[in-house]
């Protein structure tokens, strides 16, 4: 099951002059049932829910009854719309993680209850597609016996600059076995993602990324 979250989210197919200045489309919806068709999972349930308490509730609860891995997109964080985090703390889920020292993804939820696996993503589509490739992928492949996500050694062809205390994972094009990474405006910029090949993890630190450095490579999954 696929929970999506938001007010101001509109179905993909909405034509723009019947969106409101502060609505956007559903893109992560799309993005992540795509991720997981080429991943093999096609029976996915797609729902998309209010930020409000009730229809929360009652959805999470029929996911943990009906499925074997839940995904929710947004509302994972600690606004007060954020609704899932109290949600499944009501469901008596088995918390495992509620954020990670990364960049994009910063606020991940991972759970259990019995069989039933349950990751959390945030709401920002560049966010939705590094966590995924991080989280998810992994648990999929455990799932259905395919073999685990493999990372890749790349080049850096110019410096970048490292995060003081996170991990960064950013978008690059690879070129034989040199990567260039690729310019963003921040975690809610899906078009640059539109080039990559994959992602390259910075380690955190104060010092840069040089032109020349080894670092590891993820490729998108196809």
């Amino acid at each position: 099951t696929l929970l999506t979250t938001g007010d101001e989210v509109r179905p993909p197919q909405t034509p723009t002059d019947q969106l409101q200045p502060q609505q956007i489309r559903n893109s992560n919806g799309p993005l992540v049932v795509a991720l997981l068709s080429n991943l093999g999972v096609a029976d996915v349930t797609h729902i998309h829910l209010p930020d409000e308490p009730e229809p929360t509730l009652d959805a999470a609860q029929n996911a943990l009854q009906t499925s074997d891995l839940v995904l929710s997109v947004g509302g994972v964080s600690v606004g007060q719309r954020d609704h899932l985090p109290a949600t499944w703390e009501k469901l008596g889920v088995t918390k495992l993680i509620h954020g990670v020292a990364i960049k994009p993804g910063k606020p991940v939820f991972a759970a259990h209850q019995d069989q039933c696996i349950i990751v959390g993503l945030p709401g920002n589509p560049v966010s939705v597609l590094a966590s995924f490739h991080l989280f998810v992928w992994p648990v999929i492949c455990q799932l259905t016996q395919q073999a685990q996500p493999h990372w890749q050694e790349v080049v850096l062809d110019r410096p970048a600059k490292a995060h003081p205390t996170r991990d960064q994972f950013r978008l690059v094009r690879l070129s034989d076995q040199n990567a260039s990474i690729i310019g963003w405006q921040g975690s809610g910029d899906l078009m640059h993602t539109a080039s990559a090949d994959g992602f390259a993890w910075l380690p955190v630190g104060a010092l840069g990324c040089e032109t020349g450095q080894k670092v590891r490579f993820l490729p998108l999954v196809q």
